[in-house]
């Protein structure tokens, strides 16, 4: 046996060869579909796209054979890659090279070899489209021209993956640069950001809000939202949300969650042909706000309680001349109807008003403060068609100088003359 020597390129081959990532990876349709060809066309039990590496052969695709992969020093494809064209052996054991090469000697057999080499575009040979039989025999025109054109497509292959794997590694470096940045971005934000698969289970989590919550970004990757919450009730409102997002819905929702209130808002999370893979969240924390919404109402009911409580009748006007409130004083004493009351419309309770006072015209104009003193606090009388005579005094109200409206307050005063 005469073992084949190294080529003069070697270490830039092999360079070559690795810059492809392929070897030891998993066998692909594409280099696969390519070796049955080849088999196919040349009438041959096996056929391999074997890869020339320092000290083996190993096999990419193979057809008719079970070895992975065998020694470089016994390897036909070792020989076949010093040459540029197909290397035919048509019978081994008349060949000195190849007469006591275990291959031939013992399984699998070797009687007949033809391989084509995969030469790059700066030359260097990878290794080999080849075809073998047990049996001695020879190659066509036409199949040797078919099996050159074949190694040509098995290097346009490797070309191919190594493109889309560039484009791939090229694509994933820009996502994870905009993921980066989008929690970098989530991180400021007093929000949760969050994304779930078909089965509602989670795929990523992300905001300021989780620390709120004593929870880490994607801390419950993997885990169902049913599992999240603990609850399997169909109706807990946010897994109603996310499974009308399944369903191409955009959901806004409030939930009171570890402590804390968030307006949430889950949308369809989509692949680039539209389909839906899951859900996309996200979620603001509006506790303080909650917060201070609550208080103000318990102020405005506290509010409401004393003007109700007071003798005097209480009608507050804001600084564009509208009626914004009233006690029930004042529905008592002005005898404001029920349904006028309850509505609180300002125009018609206005409309009620001036029917009741003789002199609507000034009623008007100094209750919406459109005289000239309208900013100062002022004391006179109201007389009304029922004969009853009101004092009437005013508290104009500002903020941080500025003016607000104004605070009137009546009570009954005596008959008129």
């Amino acid at each position: 046996m005469r073992t084949a020597p190294v080529p003069s390129d070697e270490a830039e081959r092999l360079e070559a060869l690795r810059a492809y990532d392929i070897l030891d990876t998993e066998p692909e349709q594409e280099f696969d579909d390519l070796t049955l060809l080849a088999s196919h066309i040349c009438g041959t039990p096996q056929a391999l796209i074997s890869l020339v590496d320092a000290e083996r052969q190993w096999f990419k695709s193979r057809v008719g054979v079970e070895l992975p992969e065998t020694p470089r020093d016994v390897a036909f494809c070792a020989h076949a890659i010093l040459g540029r064209d197909i290397l035919v052996v048509p019978d081994a054991q008349a060949d000195e090279r190849f007469a006591d090469n275990p291959l031939v000697a013992r399984e699998p057999g070797v009687r007949f070899y033809a391989g084509a080499p995969l030469i790059t575009s700066k030359g260097h040979a990878l290794g080999t489209l080849c075809v073998t039989d047990r049996v001695p025999r020879d190659l066509t025109l036409a199949q040797t021209e078919a099996l050159r054109a074949l190694a040509r497509q098995v290097v346009a292959q490797l070309e191919l993956r190594r493109r889309l794997q560039r484009e791939r590694e090229e694509a994933g470096a820009a996502l994870e640069e905009k993921d980066s940045t989008l929690r970098l971005f989530a991180g400021q934000l007093p929000a949760v950001l969050w994304s779930t698969d078909r089965d509602l289970k989670l795929t990523s989590s992300m905001g300021k809000a989780l620390g709120a919550m004593g929870e880490r970004p994607d801390q419950f990757v993997g885990v169902t939202l049913f599992e999240y919450f603990h609850t399997s009730d169909p109706e807990f409102l946010p897994l109603v949300a996310h499974r009308k997002a399944l369903l191409g819905e955009s959901v806004d929702f409030e939930v009171n969650w570890s402590g804390r209130t968030f307006a949430s808002h889950v949308a369809p999370l989509r692949n680039p042909d539209r389909t839906i893979k899951g859900v996309i969240g996200v979620a603001l924390d509006i506790t303080r706000q909650k917060r201070a919404e609550h208080e103000l109402k318990k102020s405005l009911s506290l509010l409401q309680g004393t003007l109700d409580s007071t003798g005097d009748g209480i009608l507050v006007v804001d600084e564009r001349g509208r009626i914004s409130d009233f006690n029930r004083s004042f529905v008592e004493m002005w005898r404001v109807p029920d349904s006028i009351a309850a509505k609180r419309d300002s125009n018609e309770l206005m409309a009620y008003l001036l029917e009741q006072v003789k002199d609507p015209g000034a009623f008007a104009k100094r209750l919406m403060g459109l005289h000239a003193k309208s900013e100062s606090a002022i004391s006179d009388r109201v007389e009304l068609k029922n004969g009853h005579v009101l004092s009437r005094s005013s508290r104009p109200q500002r903020v941080a100088g500025r003016s607000v409206g104004t605070v009137w307050s009546f009570r009954e005063a005596s008959a008129a003359a």
